[in-house]
């Protein structure tokens, strides 16, 4: 069995990238990295965790949000079994290896915790994928199921990570094993974050009101069912 961490990066040396490749790198036989042409110090990071990666320069979080998925999908296929599709701000809450001794083929869905904080999760209406594991992040083996299709009718605020014709993941014991989502993780991220979706053009009056619930002042928290074993605060960050 060899798992592929795969995932797409711009300017994240600052970020949660450390902590991610902490992570990565523990629980993957390859980490595979598409670099948009970062200018700070994230391709150092790269050369330092000894991962694969590749420079581009085509605005793979813009326009091109689409290519840049395709693209590094196609790059992290290649000679892998299992493929997990992550972000930069993304970590697993404990070691996923377990799980893939109960699934042979298809795909493994985890749960992703958009983390409010280092202990607890935005838990509601609007942020609830923790509660659907089928459709975030999810390991595929890749062996069986090409050549890939996707959709050509894409969302403003978020791209498939997998192509259309990978099989429907299954959840053997969902709550094993979890994905914690960094990117809201304090109130200044969190800010950012809604500036961010304010300036993509386009948007449906649905997602338009999703980026707002960001800023939520009372939004309802629920505390981890772990502790993590990769958070900013086992990396003093």
């Amino acid at each position: 069995m060899k798992i592929t961490i795969a995932a797409m990066v711009k300017n994240e040396a600052e970020r949660f990238l450390p902590l991610a490749l902490e992570c990565w790198t523990a629980v993957a036989d390859e980490v595979r990295i598409l670099d948009d042409s970062s200018t700070d110090g994230t391709k150092d990071l790269l050369n330092e965790a000894g991962v694969d990666w590749q420079n581009v320069s085509f605005d793979i979080f813009g326009e091109n949000a689409k290519i840049g998925r395709q693209a590094l999908w196609d790059y992290a296929c290649r000679g892998s079994e299992w493929v997990i599709i992550m972000d930069a701000d993304q970590t697993f809450v404990s070691d996923p290896r377990p799980m893939f001794e109960h699934v042979g083929q298809g795909s493994i869905g985890f749960p992703l915790f958009d983390m409010w904080s280092a202990t607890h999760y935005r838990d509601d209406a609007w942020w609830n994928a923790h509660k659907r594991p089928l459709s975030h992040v999810f390991a595929a083996n890749v062996s069986d199921h090409h050549p890939w299709e996707w959709d050509a009718a894409q969302g403003h605020m978020h791209y498939p990570k997998v192509p259309d014709n990978m099989p429907t993941p299954v959840v053997p014991g969902a709550m094993q094993c979890g994905i914690a989502h960094w990117a809201y993780y304090t109130p200044e991220l969190r800010e950012q974050k809604w500036l961010q979706y304010g300036r993509i053009e386009g948007l449906s009056a649905r997602e338009r009101f999703h980026a707002d619930t960001i800023m939520d002042p009372s939004p309802h928290l629920t505390k981890m069912p772990w502790d993590s074993e990769w958070s900013p605060l086992t990396t003093g960050d």
